[in-house]
């Protein structure tokens, strides 16, 4: 034991983690996917997706889909770790060797980092965003979006500075307020698209009501620039049994 504590090939970051150590149970894990999954870059995927032309159920299924994809690999990864206590610098050695398990490692760190940033921005944005609502004069300051980040930047460098059991803490405390402000929010917009729908019939259109608009108005620019071709066709059909009629200005001319 003593050879291998004195050889340059461990330190104490990579050490196994011993029984006694390994404080992370079930709810622990759970929170950690939760922190994980409901994220503001999740909501923007989704919501490009939809923006993209996909129907609200199908951007959820590609996001949760992608999530599962990913699960998959992660977990096999991760069992060694979690059941034995091997951290992934020391479990890579196997598949990369000693020297090449350095390169995995920092190509892992490297990743980090950019997701770090990200996730910073975009938290800074968030801070941005509510100071310029609670005190109009934010907005007047030079570099008010830099002060943000930097704010940010401090308490998630604070958390980090605890160590693991900072994470699991940050991780244990926010999954509830994460479940809780998901549906708060789902409840939130579900009302205001009621009654923008009831007050507004223009800004209450729903998404699909969008796109067969656009359809429409391709349908149309193909008959006016006189194609012929066959993809308007389809997508007169395809709304015509959808139940919309869209007019004599969306039939091709021969």
């Amino acid at each position: 034991m003593s050879a291998i504590a004195d050889s340059h090939l461990s330190n104490k970051d990579l050490e196994p983690t011993g029984p006694e150590q390994r404080t992370w149970g079930t709810y622990h894990l759970a929170a950690l996917w939760i922190g994980l999954s409901i994220v503001i870059t999740t909501y923007t995927l989704a919501a490009g997706l939809i923006a993209a032309g996909m129907e609200w159920w199908q951007g959820l299924f590609t996001v949760a889909l992608g999530n599962l994809l990913v699960l998959i690999p992660i977990l096999l990864n991760s069992h060694p770790g979690t059941k034995y206590g091997i951290p992934f610098p020391v479990l890579v050695r196997s598949s990369f060797g000693i020297r090449g398990a350095n390169v995995a490692a920092m190509a892992r760190a490297l990743v980090a980092c950019g997701w770090f940033g990200i996730q910073t921005w975009i938290g800074a944005l968030a801070v941005d965003t509510l100071m310029a609502t609670l005190w109009h004069g934010w907005g007047d300051l030079g570099g008010h979006k830099a002060i943000a980040f930097g704010a940010f930047w401090l308490v998630e460098v604070a958390i980090i500075l605890r160590g693991i059991e900072g994470i699991r803490w940050l991780e244990r405390t926010a999954a509830p307020l994460l479940i809780g402000g998901s549906a708060a929010l789902l409840i939130w917009a579900t009302v205001r698209f009621t009654l923008t729908s009831s007050t507004d019939p223009i800004r209450g259109i729903h998404v699909r009501h969008l796109r067969r608009l656009r359809t429409h108005r391709h349908a149309r620019s193909d008959s006016q620039r006189g194609c012929t071709c066959d993809d308007a066709r389809p997508r007169t059909s395809w709304s015509r049994r959808r139940g919309v009629l869209l007019g004599p200005a969306s039939r091709t001319r021969s």
